[in-house]
């Protein structure tokens, strides 16, 4: 998670994005998101001016970068944060690595798959247990 102000300052970063991104709070706190390729500029001002209009933006996947230079695909979800006035002040953000939750599914779907196949075979192996055979 991270909040930023209006100007794109970093303001908070929770340790999950310190590990997401590889960076540490202190380098972060002032500055603007180190994280966004040079690309992505255009789609994260449309997402500002959004936020200025008071909406949310759900589930936007897309591939940031780590500290190292290299991308992470993560799913980001961002909504406006408003002073006691109702001003729109800032931004908070919850990201999410997509390249986990796509392994956990994974795992999942082979842990089902494996289970429904166990369950098969002891099904069978019963069934041929109490088989009665006709003459």
């Amino acid at each position: 998670m991270n909040i930023t102000n209006m100007d794109g300052e970093l303001m908070y970063v929770n340790s999950s994005f310190e590990q997401l991104y590889g960076w540490h709070r202190d380098e972060l706190i002032g500055r603007q998101l180190p994280i966004i390729p040079a690309g992505f500029w255009e789609e994260e001002k449309s997402g500002k001016e959004s936020l200025i209009g008071g909406n949310a933006i759900n589930n936007w996947e897309v591939k940031f970068l780590w500290k190292d230079g290299s991308f992470v695909d993560v799913s980001v979800s961002v909504s406006p944060l408003r002073d006691t006035d109702g001003q729109i002040n800032g931004a908070a953000k919850i990201t999410r690595d997509m390249y986990k939750k796509s392994t956990t599914s994974e795992s999942y779907m082979n842990w089902s798959f494996m289970t429904h196949n166990a369950n098969l075979d002891k099904s069978i192996r019963d069934k041929k247990r109490t088989r009665i055979t006709e003459f």
